[in-house]
């Protein structure tokens, strides 16, 4: 990456023009996307800097390893012109795929990355989810999954670590004022002595939802022995179930070694 050429800030000064050159893969919109700097506003050096590494991100996250960008400045009184030069280079292609620590053919079919394929960073963090997940939903709560791009060699390694196998402690229901208790309980599907599986635990948390009388559902997954998590569900009553009409929530999940 060229560094950014110093220019003398001049306070005031719009932004009347940002073009690309050079962009033949990503369009001029895609890349105006991630940038701070927008036509009509204030023109800053520091926001500049930060608008040339998420461009060279972009690219990255592309497969263009070697992608150059080069910002020219022109900034009077009156006005601020951006033009980023861009020089692609050759973009690189996964040769090698390896899945380290793993005997089971299962895992390589979640891959959504094969060989000749580019080194698209969504594509790549799409696979890593889905052996997370396939892990975390057979026992193994605190699954990641790290990679390693290679792209001189074309080699992308994905990197497990399972983890320890662990099974259902003890289950907690927090936050309950006016609903008792057993009803929430009534819709967890793990219960204790049961190997951890997250899928269940998501439908716990929608089920306990569709009871209509939490505005939250939050579920810790806590580490308490080598081998059990507890869990804790905090919820949030709604004052009136009436309330929960039109309300939309998301579904949070936090896995933390302690309490």
């Amino acid at each position: 990456m060229n560094s950014l050429i110093a220019v003398l800030l001049i306070f005031n000064t719009p932004i009347t023009k940002i073009a690309f050159m050079g962009n033949k893969s990503i369009s001029a919109n895609e890349l105006s996307a991630v940038m701070l700097s927008k036509k009509g506003e204030e023109y800053d050096d520091a926001i500049l800097n930060f608008d040339l590494k998420k461009i060279t991100q972009l690219y990255k996250d592309w497969g263009f390893f070697s992608a150059e960008i080069t910002p020219k400045v022109n900034v009077t009184e009156q006005f601020a012109e951006l033009v980023f030069l861009i020089k692609e280079e050759t973009r690189s292609k996964i040769r090698t795929v390896i899945i380290e620590e793993n005997k089971d053919e299962r895992i390589r079919k979640l891959a959504n990355v094969h060989v000749n394929d580019f080194f698209i960073q969504e594509k790549i963090y799409i696979t890593t989810k889905k052996i997370e997940d396939y892990y975390q939903n057979r026992g193994f709560p605190f699954a990641s999954v790290s990679t390693l791009n290679v792209p001189d060699s074309g080699f992308l390694i994905f990197k497990i670590d399972k983890g320890a196998l662990s099974y259902v402690g003890t289950i907690e229901v927090k936050g309950t004022k006016a609903c008792n208790p057993n009803v929430i309980r009534r819709e967890i599907e793990l219960h204790t002595g049961n190997i951890f599986n997250k899928a269940k635990l998501y439908n716990s948390q929608r089920g306990i939802y569709t009871l209509g009388f939490f505005s939250t559902v939050n579920v810790d997954v806590v580490k308490h022995l080598l081998d059990t998590v507890d869990l804790v569900f905090t919820v949030r009553e709604l004052k009136s179930r009436v309330l929960n009409f039109g309300v939309g929530f998301s579904i949070p999940l936090s896995f933390c070694n302690y309490r």
